[in-house]
């Protein structure tokens, strides 16, 4: 649950960043907002991994 957590916390920060990226560039298009999306993404799915493996062990 720790890995788990430690994710969550990445996510929002990640979030976070590309929120306020988003507003600098305006589009989602921008290569800088689109890799930072795709960052989120991969951590998102990491997540998700995550998350399954820890409902199979418990």
């Amino acid at each position: 649950m720790y890995v788990q957590g430690k994710i969550e916390i990445e996510i929002e920060n990640l979030r976070e960043q590309l929120h306020l990226l988003y507003e600098q560039k305006g589009s989602f298009a921008d290569a800088e907002v689109a890799k930072l999306s795709s960052q989120l993404d991969q951590l998102i799915v990491l997540y998700e991994h995550v998350k399954l493996a820890n409902r199979k062990e418990g």
